[in-house]
């Protein structure tokens, strides 16, 4: 019998992901439509908390309050894979999305955008730390977990 490739063993193929097997966790990226931002576009959000829908954007400008500025994360173009220059995440400011977004986003392969580092999820709790901003909810959702 000839074998072709390293056929011992056989490969299991995964079922694609689909819609129905994602589950949108903490630290996802998402790139969703925010029809409510002038003029209206697409960003990309990291969850806080799925089940409540909170989210910070990643923005192209950084914040524009001195205060929230000093504690905004400064991600590089190559630190993360679905942005093309230096982006700002403003900590001062949990957005809370529509669900009905959110999984209009999750359902395409152009909306799921992966994981968040750890080492940029650091940058954004240590930021967290930093300020007395947000609520004591908000905050323990950043920080635990």
């Amino acid at each position: 019998m000839l074998r072709i490739g390293n056929s011992c063993s056989p490969r299991l193929l995964k079922k694609p992901l689909m819609p129905d097997d994602y589950k949108l966790e903490k630290w996802n990226i998402v790139h969703v439509w925010c029809p409510d931002l002038r003029p209206p576009h697409h960003k990309y959000c990291i969850c806080i908390c799925p089940h409540r829908h909170w989210y910070f954007f990643i923005n192209s400008e950084p914040p524009y309050s001195r205060r929230a500025k000093a504690v905004a994360v400064v991600i590089d173009n190559f630190e993360l894979h679905c942005i093309s220059h230096t982006s700002y995440v403003d900590t001062t400011f949990v957005q809370q999305l529509p669900s009905k977004d959110v999984l209009t986003a999750v359902a395409s392969d152009e909306g799921r955008r992966g994981a968040l580092p750890p080492f940029l999820r650091k940058r954004i709790i240590q930021a967290v730390g930093l300020h007395e901003v947000l609520s004591q909810d908000e905050i323990e959702a950043i920080v635990k977990g």
